[in-house]
């Protein structure tokens, strides 16, 4: 009976495709839709982001990018520290793209990282319509789900972060409506393939999808397609080869020392349930939708690789480590939208009621993630402002600062180093903490004078920096804390050089100290 029932669906879908307007298939009407989905989506988030510092301030670990660009830009190499080889930028490509723009002038990264964001959540609006009307040929339900999904706090949100994640989003939905929507196998989506793995790791998935339907055509072609699957094949494996290649020499291992980090401190902890209150909260009517939607899927591999791709990437970020609003799973949004587009449209023609029912929960849903993701978004504006004074004008060149949320405060001070109390950006301190040793003597080594970072009360204690309990409070870690003599405890003599309070009442501030004796 449930066959019969899938059956009757997929008939009606069948006759909702031949009695679609002609109009939609043709070429420049189906550009016009995706051109304007993309230019109302970049509308609306400047539009809703027009207020002081909304897009001049970004997301903090935005800011670790951004040194990293500008330092391989001007010459120090793929580092945050010059000399440090640590591998913590959290995206190769968009690292690339943005030390291109230093070097054609645009020094102030923070624009063109937005003007990337800005365009990712676009072309993932876009390219949403477009895979929506090719499943539905419904013009105008395509571009609500485009503009719903743009417009969606997970999308709209990041994309003024300054983080590389609608970059990775759009590439991902445009890859696979390529691959598993027109079914498309050519040099484009080769390049896509390449694309998505240089921005993220997790982007690996994706190129294995491409290569189980690379595979399936290869035993069905001719020998002279078969010659041209084995070129891009070799194209894509020797660009991905290149990559790992300049990792390992550029740092001497394979995984990014994140990878690392977030093995061993609490912070980065897989938190499953966090990820599904997330979802819950913010799109359990489009997920609903898309877990409809998979049953409508032509009985293709297409389909299959599709669904498998949803399978892995699904678990992966629920088994993956932390992120803040739900980061790592964003790109999943623009295909649970084409997957819902067939049980929408069926909705709409069978059930007009339940299907504006349906629509309504879509954009209602979609607001209100933009609200709350805005407002989370507008916490950060505020730590970033604070963050972003003083050091660079009055501080000597090479000096060592120690800090812990460091972001936004190392992009400001170009010319000092970092000591990285959470390990993220310092590899000694990492691998210390990694082999359950102390870190204690690196600090005894370098003499750091400086802490820059979040405190609370006037700032001139060591114990009052969010640094001095990265170090010394077991907590934060999951490895155990090693005895130890701490240098943080043996600083004297504070003097705020600068303080100030985000409009949520955190504290920032920089002191100097004078080391005291063992």
């Amino acid at each position: 009976m449930h066959a019969q029932r899938v059956s009757s669906s997929l008939d009606a879908l069948q006759r909702l495709r031949l009695a679609s307007p002609l109009l939609v298939e043709v070429p420049r009407l189906r550009a016009a839709l995706g051109g304007g989905v993309a230019l109302l989506t970049a509308a609306m988030i400047l539009g809703f982001n027009r207020c002081a510092g909304c897009l001049l301030y970004q997301y903090d670990d935005a800011y670790i990018t951004y040194r990293y660009a500008r330092n391989l830009a001007t010459g120090h190499g793929l580092v945050f520290n010059p000399g440090d080889a640590t591998d913590s930028a959290s995206s190769f490509l968009y690292t690339l793209v943005l030390a291109l723009c230093h070097l054609l002038g645009l020094h102030d990264l923070r624009l063109p990282g937005l003007r990337i964001g800005i365009a990712g959540a676009a072309a993932t609006a876009a390219v949403v319509a477009l895979a929506c009307l090719e499943r539905t040929r419904r013009p105008a339900l395509s571009g609500f789900l485009g503009l719903a999904v743009g417009c969606h706090g997970l999308v709209s949100g990041w994309a003024v972060s300054g983080m590389e994640t609608t970059l990775f989003s759009a590439l991902v939905i445009w890859a696979l409506y390529r691959l598993c929507v027109l079914r498309a196998y050519g040099w484009l989506e080769a390049a896509l393939v390449v694309a998505v793995a240089l921005t993220r790791p997790e982007g690996l998935l994706l190129t294995a999808a491409w290569l189980a339907l690379g595979l399936a055509r290869y035993a069905a072609a001719v020998p002279r397609a078969r010659l041209r699957l084995l070129a891009q094949l070799g194209c894509v494996s020797g660009a991905l080869g290149l990559f790992v290649l300049v990792k390992w020499l550029s740092y001497g291992s394979l995984l990014p020392h994140a990878f690392l980090l977030k093995r061993i401190t609490a912070l980065y902890a897989p938190r499953p349930q966090a990820l599904v209150d997330v979802w819950r909260s913010l799109a359990l009517g489009m997920s609903l939708a898309a877990a409809i939607g998979m049953w409508t899927l032509p009985r293709r591999l297409e389909s299959w690789v599709l669904l498998a791709y949803v399978g892995l990437s699904v678990t992966s970020v629920l088994l993956g480590p932390y992120a803040d609003w739900a980061r790592y799973s964003v790109h999943l949004l623009p295909v649970a939208a084409v997957l819902a587009s067939v049980p929408l449209s069926l909705c709409w023609r069978e059930l007009p009621a339940l299907g504006l029912a349906a629509c309504a929960l879509v954009a209602q849903e979609s607001y209100t993630a933009l609200t709350q993701v805005h407002k989370s978004m507008e916490l950060g504006r505020g730590h970033a402002a604070c963050r972003e004074r003083y050091l660079e004008q009055h501080v000597p060149p090479a000096t060592w600062v120690v800090s812990s949320d460091l972001g936004a405060i190392a992009y400001a001070a170009p010319s000092l180093q970092f000591i990285d109390a959470v390990g993220l950006t310092s590899k000694d301190v990492l691998l210390a903490r990694a082999s359950g040793e102390s870190a204690e003597p690196i600090l005894f080594a370098k003499q750091p004078r400086l802490l820059a970072d979040t405190c609370a009360w006037d700032c001139t204690q060591p114990q009052s920096f969010s640094a001095y309990k990265w170090q010394t409070q077991e907590p934060f870690w999951m490895t155990q804390l090693p005895e130890h003599a701490s240098y943080l405890d043996r600083l004297r003599d504070g003097r705020s050089l600068e303080r100030c309070q985000s409009p949520d009442g955190l504290w920032f501030g920089a002191a100097e100290f004078r080391p005291g004796e063992p």
